[in-house]
């Protein structure tokens, strides 16, 4: 999960800020059924913002709309009077389809239903809200890449399996606001766990990452070319444009390189 820097409401959805004068009250499913043009731009722009990953595992997001959809953090559901957090522009994100699909059928042992522990991101979070294991307004539960900070990153990467693991170092003496547990490591540690990021299908896309890095890595040596040159180059391939899928994973596995290049463009999500 990385930091999602959202573009500005006034400047690229004017349409969302008048829809949202007109309708105070209006919700989520009128807005998506009859205001198709406004829904798709919502989307659109939620893809843009996020260099086409999704918002919480980091795949890229397809090109068919069937395949991503806009998720609400907090739930659209809340009919709070003072705040329409349907309607409410920093409550969106991008995300895929957390493996409910049809396209799962093409995965060797996957079913067209797919089991719970196939699914990931907002499919599994909400499997678990079905079962009464997590509350749905889960703020506090699980980071937010809203309002996830951009430095230091909190996720380490097991090589040899591609979990995803808290960076304990990084996450020791930050701030714990919300947050249901005692520290940051295990904010972080329930984040992977509540969005099933350590699903089989998400650790072996990671591990293909770590694969091709380190064939990247091969063929430098042979070409007698200085490490830190290399993967100072890979940082800023990698990252110069929005985004690599696994960008997280990227970030991790070229460590100081990847700080020192997202530092030097004021990287912010």
């Amino acid at each position: 999960m990385k930091r999602i820097c959202k573009s500005d409401e006034r400047e690229e959805l004017e349409e969302l800020t008048v829809h949202r004068q007109e309708n105070p009250s209006g919700d989520w499913r009128t807005l998506k059924n009859e205001n198709r043009d406004l829904y798709e731009k919502i989307r659109s722009q939620c893809i843009e913002d996020q260099g086409c990953l999704c918002g919480f595992c980091e795949i890229q997001l397809p090109d068919t709309p069937m395949g991503r959809r806009v998720e609400h953090f907090h739930p659209k559901s809340d009919r709070s009077p003072d705040h329409n957090w349907a309607l409410d522009w920093n409550n969106m994100l991008a995300v895929c389809l957390g493996g409910c699909n049809s396209a799962l059928g093409n995965y060797p042992g996957h079913h067209l239903e797919p089991l719970p522990q196939n699914l990931s991101c907002d499919a599994y979070k909400d499997y678990l809200i079905q079962r009464g294991n997590l509350p749905e307004a889960c703020e506090g539960y699980l980071l937010n890449p809203l309002e996830l900070m951009a430095f230091p990153c909190l996720f380490d990467l097991n090589r040899a399996t591609g979990e995803l693991a808290p960076n304990s170092r990084n996450c020791e003496g930050l701030p714990i606001s919300p947050n249901h547990y005692s520290t940051m490591e295990e904010l972080v540690e329930n984040t992977i766990r509540v969005l099933n990021l350590n699903c089989d299908r998400l650790n072996e896309e990671r591990r293909k990452v770590l694969f091709s890095i380190e064939h990247e890595k091969k063929k430098a040596r042979k070409r007698n070319q200085r490490p830190s040159t290399f993967l100072s180059s890979l940082a800023e391939r990698y990252f110069s444009e929005k985004w690599p899928r696994f960008f997280t994973t990227r970030r991790i596995l070229l460590g100081k390189y990847a700080e020192d290049y997202l530092q030097s463009i004021s990287f912010n999500g």
